[in-house]
């Protein structure tokens, strides 16, 4: 099948058939596998997709990119009343594998709210499970409410969305928290003003490194065809060059269509969180 967007988006849809910082000592003995990096996308859809394709056109985004072996990106959708192409139900939950071979279908689950942590835990612990690798990063696509609401609201289920308690919840059920050397490389919220200390704390026995933005994001997000395409060239990136280039090629996409003037993006260190939360209460 082929993706047909049913509203105009910058991007052709393909056929479907097939610096600075010290990064911790890996060996092959920790992950038997030969991906080096795998990306779990937790992508909401809600009112985004429905009312402006905003997921479809970032799935077009990455279906852009030519996929190396060692380079798998597993996706579950959902949320959304309605999604702008062909391919993604609305009905359901999918889980679909981008590799080097296409865009696969996995499984279609029943429905259910994103916003929900069981949700989430049963979509971690099936990336993880089935397509582990040597460097791993989730990302959660949708509006973001900070530190109040979180991110992931369903439209389908009154924009119930996944509350930072809850979001500890999930991942620490299926990644073991270490602060000294966290499971996950980066945690990245493709969503608005999720840049939060709360939100850097909650992950900072979890994660390396997180990617998110303090401000509004634009409707464009990130842009995935490049930082994604970086990756396929270098599948040996590490993490904290994956998280910088997420944020550089994000101001490269806001400067294509002008939204840049508001934007920001970081690429957080969370291993210093517990120090900057040292010296936040005592500032306070």
């Amino acid at each position: 099948p082929a993706f047909s967007n049913q509203q105009t988006v910058a991007v052709i849809f393909h056929d479907l058939k097939g610096g600075g910082e010290t990064e911790p000592a890996f060996t092959d003995a920790d992950i038997n596998t030969d991906t080096e990096w795998a990306i779990y996308w937790y992508l909401c859809g809600s009112d985004l997709e429905t009312n402006y394709g905003a997921a479809t056109t970032d799935l077009a985004e990455l279906l852009d990119v030519q996929l190396p072996e060692q380079v798998k990106v597993v996706i579950q959708t959902g949320g959304a009343r309605a999604w702008q192409n062909d391919t993604v139900s609305s009905d359901n939950m999918q889980r679909y594998l981008y590799d080097s071979e296409g865009l696969k279908l996995l499984e279609e689950i029943p429905a259910a709210s994103m916003g929900d942590p069981g949700t989430l835990e049963d979509f971690l612990r099936f990336a993880k499970e089935n397509y582990p690798a040597k460097h791993t990063m989730v990302n959660l696509s949708n509006h973001g409410g900070g530190s109040v609401y979180g991110v992931a609201f369903d439209e389908q289920y009154a924009m119930d969305s996944l509350t930072l308690g809850e979001l500890r919840q999930a991942f620490s059920a299926v990644f073991k928290e270490n602060p000294e050397n966290q499971p996950l490389d980066i945690i990245g919220f493709d969503a608005c003003l999720m840049a939060t200390l709360d939100t850097a704390y909650t992950f900072s026995d979890l994660a390396k490194y997180m990617v998110a933005s303090e401000e509004l994001e634009p409707g464009n997000g990130w842009l995935y065809s490049g930082f994604v395409g970086a990756l396929a060239d270098n599948p040996l990136m590490t993490p904290v060059e994956l998280a910088k280039t997420i944020c550089d090629t994000y101001l490269e996409g806001c400067e294509l269509v002008g939204t840049q003037d508001m934007i920001t993006l970081s690429a957080i260190n969370l291993s210093k969180i517990s120090q900057m939360l040292e010296a936040y209460d005592l500032f306070g």
